[in-house]
């Protein structure tokens, strides 16, 4: 996983849970807890207000959340399609990831692509 991709990654992760102690994330990312301490710094330059809690570890205030992504209509086609192909041949985080996917679709949009 590149780094773009790993901060967006924890971004997520902030949002999924409460807290996480750079160990933990560390562990998820199979990366050394220095490099999180880069990338929360990075994260925080970058305008997003990562909160440090000593013993706790890292949070985002309550309510923050990531922009919502735009997809052309090709696009989301491509994304329910190949999620759907993952779906029925994998496990159940794909279908976790069909929702979030669904859930950046505009709804008219989604309600064509459902035809």
């Amino acid at each position: 996983m590149n780094r773009t991709d790993r901060l967006l990654a924890i971004i997520l992760e902030l949002q999924d849970r409460k807290h996480l102690r750079a160990e933990d994330l560390a562990a998820i990312f199979e990366v050394s807890k220095r490099t999180i301490y880069r990338d929360i710094q990075a994260l925080c330059e970058a305008g997003v207000p990562v909160v440090a809690m000593t013993g706790q570890g890292y949070s985002l205030p309550e309510g923050y959340f990531l922009p919502p992504v735009s997809f052309s209509p090709d696009e989301a086609l491509l994304l329910i399609l190949g999620s759907e192909v993952m779906v029925h041949n994998f496990d159940a985080d794909y279908r976790t990831t069909t929702l979030r996917h669904s859930a950046a679709i505009p709804s008219n949009t989604f309600k064509y692509l459902c035809q």
